[in-house]
């Protein structure tokens, strides 16, 4: 019998699963080079360069750009082509069963030297799947917004937008679908110059800055994490390595499935009767040997079996294995039966010993020590010896960094440290506010489905390892909970659209970043879906509607200044109506149960009754969330108002927005309206057992995590949301009175005596 005992991800071979980072990466590099005019202008002088010696050679023609609707048009094709293979790939993965939902696409090798192994892996499970489609809808949406009259994408540099614009793409999904932290960094440094590159001047320069520094805090995490897997200093200062990399034989029992030890049918020699399955996940690429034979273990078409596989029948019995990660084959002969050539690698084996199956019992053989693979490490958190101990984690929760210091608190606040950089949390916000001011469109792209989601997204992924601290769980709460209180206050009082807009993500964010803190991960990631929809529309009409009216006779930040505005839903009807939508779903007020309330009423639930955190700080946590809702909701509703309702002052509008603009506006705000009811609506809060569609398909995800909650009553539950809900329509309500149809016209030098708002707009 193993002496190991967990829930091993389970996995499916998905074939095509590089479909969907790959086609904005192609589209990006054929607007690159085609789209400048650099291939042609290269094979133009590959031609002069091989043309007659003694002929007169012509000089070089000047480089010829494409026109931006053909660069357009690829960049729209190769997102329409990854949105069609997230959507496949997600629908395949939800209707398997839940402990099944894990799809893994090996490509190739990038390094394996000693314990470090990183390879071209992708993989999708519920979380990644939820993501990859936010990110690709999204995106896509956007692609067709940013080619409209007027933005940086019609103008002759549209082929320079429109690369930068799929590389962007691109690496976030590589960030999203990455099975390996290793592979995470070559995605993340990714995100961060695509950023910069969409930027295209001095704006983009303190973000590059910025990203570095996360790129670095998280590269610390993870050679932390790394090392405290795999050893440890001693007294005398040397590095002892104590727990290499290794294979183990573990019984693959799912929660709720009793131990193998603890069934009698399993004991003795009847644990080797019938046959038995034999799951390797690890070293994929790798040929698998049993007992003694120099062949192979074969499929059953009767090609040589290669890792990874899952559930291969091997009779009853004591069996040895052997895994060999660099041992190859080629077919020799021909059809019907072909025959293989067995090529032997170079690099060690791993070998396990005589292990029995029988009882159509399932084991696994696991890679334990130091890893990179998300799956990998988290497995060897939840395996269990003879003793219902966990081994691993408690090997790893012992270690200590300079004395005092959890080694695994220290790698998750390094990992906090970069997640707060790329997602612009306090204090390392500056750099979006700065983007903000660059072209609206693609501060819809970075906001909504980009930059600011990866560095959430990560928290996320790593929730089995924050789980383990507490220190860095109320770190990220309160962290999560300075940003929002600070930047709703900020978003609340600044007069520039583009920075009040800005200004509501980082709040939006730090909400999701308070949820993960508390422990609430689900609540956290619809946070980070209803925000990413309602944001792309509010920034979207916002653009659609600046353009479409005369707002470039102002320059600068004044063009964008709600002193300057007014009258705007006369002059652009359907940009009105869709950023109106857009701030009904993000507060949730005056229409509620869409857009937002759930995922408002869920961290306001969690928040409350977590036990991760300490109780007093649980309540404070719960008042703020409380506090950033009325202010969310008076800052977005003070900028409807003062920039679309009221006295005009831009004049007519020169141009209604385009047909294309006002079907994105329109999808945009329907999705923004309807993401939150449809992921979130349950009767949890009316008694029953229902659980909302999106927490109830991340459950696989988050099984490890194991969120403690206080049990209360579905008064109280009633109560704490709807607490929450009064808050909001109390700053819409003051809102709409203050800046409405009928507001005074020295409304702007009476917001100049009110110290709170004087205090917001300090924050920069």
């Amino acid at each position: 019998m193993p002496d190991l005992v967990g829930p091993i991800q389970s996995l499916e071979l998905a074939s095509w699963l590089w479909l969907i980072p790959l086609p904005p990466l192609l589209g990006a590099l054929v607007n690159a080079l085609w789209g400048s005019g650099l291939l042609a202008q290269a094979f133009q002088a590959l031609r002069l360069a091989f043309a007659d010696d003694d002929g007169p050679k012509p000089a070089l023609t000047p480089r010829v750009t494409a026109r931006a609707p053909q660069v357009a048009r690829i960049a729209q094709t190769s997102m329409l082509l990854c949105l069609a293979a997230a959507a496949a790939e997600s629908a395949a993965l939800f209707q398997c069963e839940p402990e099944d939902r894990f799809f893994l696409r090996h490509l190739w090798q990038l390094v394996r030297v000693g314990p470090l192994d990183v390879g071209l892996d992708l993989a999708l499970d519920p979380l990644s799947a939820v993501m990859a489609l936010v990110v690709t809808v999204l995106a896509t949406l956007v692609g067709f917004a940013l080619v409209a009259p007027g933005s940086a994408a019609a103008s002759v540099h549209a082929w320079r937008v429109q690369a930068w614009f799929g590389g962007f793409v691109s690496s976030v999904l590589v960030v999203v679908l990455a099975d390996n932290l290793g592979l995470v960094l070559v995605g993340w440094a990714g995100v961060g110059v695509a950023g910069y590159g969409l930027a295209g001047d001095a704006r983009g320069e303190r973000g590059f800055v910025v990203q570095r520094l996360a790129e670095v805090a998280l590269a610390l995490g993870v050679a932390l994490l790394f090392w405290g897997l795999g050893g440890e200093w001693t007294s005398a200062g040397e590095y002892q390595s104590d727990l290499d990399p290794r294979l183990s034989a573990v019984s693959v029992v799912h929660p709720g499935q009793p131990r193998p030890d603890a069934d009698p049918t399993l004991r003795g020699g009847a644990a080797t009767h019938g046959r038995g399955f034999l799951t390797v996940t690890a070293l994929p690429g790798a040929l698998v040997y049993m007992d003694e034979s120099r062949s192979p273990m074969l499929d059953d078409k009767g090609a040589p079996l290669v890792t990874p596989f899952r559930r291969h029948p091997v009779e009853g019995g004591a069996h040895s294995f052997r895994v060999a990660p660099d041992d190859r084959f080629r077919a020799v002969g021909h059809d019907p039966k072909p025959g293989f050539a067995f090529i032997g690698g170079v690099l060690p084996n791993y070998s396990i010993p005589r292990t029995a199956f029988g009882a159509d019992r399932e084991v696994a053989l696991a890679l334990l020590g130091p890893t990179l693979k998300l799956r990998e490490i988290e497995d060897q958190l939840v395996v269990t010896d003879a003793r219902s101990t966990h081994p691993f984690k408690d090997h790893l929760l012992a270690k200590r960094v300079g004395g005092r210091i959890g080694l695994v608190t220290l790698a998750c606040l390094l990992v906090l440290v970069g997640a707060a950089a790329k997602s612009a949390a306090f204090p390392l916000h500056g750099w979006l506010v700065a983007m903000a001011e660059g072209p609206i469109p693609l501060s819809a792209l970075v906001q909504g489905a980009g930059t600011v989601m990866v560095g959430a997204y990560l928290l996320a992924r790593l929730s089995f390892l924050f789980s383990l601290s507490e220190a860095a769980s109320a770190a990220l709460a309160i962290l999560g909970a300075c940003s929002a209180l600070a930047f709703a206050l900020a978003s609340a009082s600044h007069y520039d659209l583009r920075r009040i807009l800005a200004y509501g993500t980082m709040s939006q964010v730090g909400l999701a970043f308070l949820a993960f803190g508390a422990g609430a991960y689900p609540a956290g990631v619809l946070q980070l879906v209803t925000h990413a929809t309602a944001k792309t529309a509010l920034l979207v009409a916002a653009g659609a509607a600046l353009g479409a009216t005369r707002a470039t006779e102002k320059k600068g930040a004044k063009g964008f200044d709600l002193r300057e505005m007014g009258g705007l839903a006369a002059a652009v009807p359907r940009a009105a109506w869709a950023y109106r939508v857009a701030c009904a779903a993000l507060t949730a007020v005056p229409i509620p149960l869409i857009g937002g309330f759930f995922a408002q009423a869920a961290i306001l639930e969690g928040t409350f009754t977590a036990t991760v955190l300490d109780g007093a700080l649980a309540k404070g946590l719960y008042a703020v969330v409380l506090v950033t809702s009325a202010l969310t909701s008076f800052g977005m509703w003070r900028s409807y108002y003062l920039a679309f309702t009221g006295p005009s002052r831009r004049g007519r509008a020169s141009d209604e927005a385009p047909a294309a603009s006002a079907r994105v506006m329109t999808a945009l705000a329907g999705l923004a309206a309807l993401a939150g009811l449809c992921l979130g609506i349950s009767g949890r809060e009316l008694g029953s057992d229902s659980e909302p569609l999106l927490e109830n398909g991340l459950a696989s995800a988050f099984s490890t995590v194991g969120l403690r909650v206080l049990d209360v009553s579905v008064a109280m539950r009633l109560g704490l949301v709807g607490l929450g809900l009064a808050f909001a329509y109390a700053g819409w309500a003051i809102a709409r009175h203050r800046y409405g149809e009928g507001r005074p016209d020295d409304w702007a030098a009476r917001e100049s005596s009110l110290f709170v708002l004087r205090l917001g707009a300090g924050v920069r």
